[in-house]
């Protein structure tokens, strides 16, 4: 398991594709005129992109159901890189944790506020897991008086 950095317009980097999303022409534009970022040789698929460095090259991924970039455990050049390219795609850098950096690559204390959506979203699914809850302890009441000999 790793620690992902992404480059997203949203509050939030896992939130759906919205219009705030980074869409594929604008990232093939971005790499177009970045000859540091180039597709995978070694994964030709349209949304695996390497970042080519001096300490060896470096994976970068487009997520086209996000609408974001991001990378796995990058080191400091690495997030340094991905902040400029934050920046030219008038985009933020968010850690999986929802916590923001700045164009300097320190995290801000900022973090992600669910929005109404998201607290329903949240609640509905406790609601959810309340009534499974209810439906097992019925079914297994059920059982036990059905297959438990009373006294």
């Amino acid at each position: 398991m790793g620690y992902d950095l992404h480059i997203t317009r949203k509050d939030c980097w896992a939130e759906e594709e919205d219009e705030r999303s980074i869409s594929l022409a604008e990232w093939q534009s971005v790499v177009d005129n970045d000859p540091e970022i180039i597709l995978d040789p070694e994964n030709p698929h349209e949304d695996y992109y390497i970042y080519i460095r001096d300490a060896g090259n470096w994976p970068l991924w487009f997520n086209p159901r996000l609408g974001n970039i991001y990378t796995k455990n990058p080191p400091e050049d690495v997030i340094q890189k991905i902040i400029k390219l934050a920046k030219t795609l008038r985009a933020r850098v968010q850690g999986d944790d929802q916590e923001f950096y700045d164009l300097d690559g320190n995290m801000l204390s900022i973090q992600y506020e669910p929005s109404a959506q998201d607290k329903n979203t949240s609640s509905v699914s406790y609601e959810r897991y309340i009534w499974y809850f209810a439906a097992v302890v019925f079914i297994i009441s059920i059982i036990w008086h059905l297959f438990i000999p009373g006294k």
